[in-house]
């Protein structure tokens, strides 16, 4: 059973929740931890750390969400290393969709690429990710150079109202794009 909580800089689990992130996503898709931590005083944006009541406490993962209209947008999803495998990443889109019952959940993966040196991960991660309920949306999202698969599980992908939202969101500091999936 796991039980969230949102992270600030003061909190004893932020130094976990710090090297997960720094471990878990490339520098390049990393927003500054101090953007992340002042957007999630907006309403709309949560800064979650997971654990695991059931394992006194233990530290079990983090999430970035941003609520765009009738989409929850999962900017971070992360486990660490060492607990992957024992369903926490389930547990936390769980959590979430416990959290938003009235939400398409949205997030992007690492699109499959057979050249990249990952491939077998992307293939995982997207397999976990159609295992929890989401689908291609037929979508591409383009953060400069670097681009992403859309997913969601809703039936319906609304990309013109989801990126008015996220842009709305960041003020229109995030210049992001997304274009039909080539």
């Amino acid at each position: 059973m796991l039980q969230a909580r949102p992270i600030t800089a003061g909190d004893p689990a932020y130094p976990l929740v710090k090297e997960l992130y720094h471990e878990a996503f490339p520098f390049k898709e990393r927003f500054s931890l101090l953007a992340l931590r002042l957007g999630a005083m907006k309403p709309e944006m949560e800064f979650l750390a997971y654990f695991d009541a059931e394992r006194d406490n233990a530290f079990a993962g983090m999430s970035y969400t941003i609520e765009a209209g009738e989409y929850l947008y999962i900017l971070y999803l992360a486990v660490p290393a060492e607990s992957r495998g024992q369903g926490y990443g389930t547990q936390i889109l769980d959590l979430l969709h416990e959290m938003y019952p009235d939400h398409s959940l949205v997030l992007e993966i690492e699109p499959l690429d057979k050249k990249a040196d990952n491939y077998d991960q992307r293939v995982a991660r997207l397999a976990f990710y159609e295992r929890n309920g989401f689908h291609l949306v037929g979508y591409e999202l383009f953060d400069g150079a670097v681009r992403y698969s859309m997913l969601a599980t809703g039936d319906d992908f609304d990309v013109d109202a989801f990126s008015r939202s996220v842009r709305q969101l960041s003020h229109g500091l995030w210049r992001f794009k997304i274009l039909p999936a080539t």
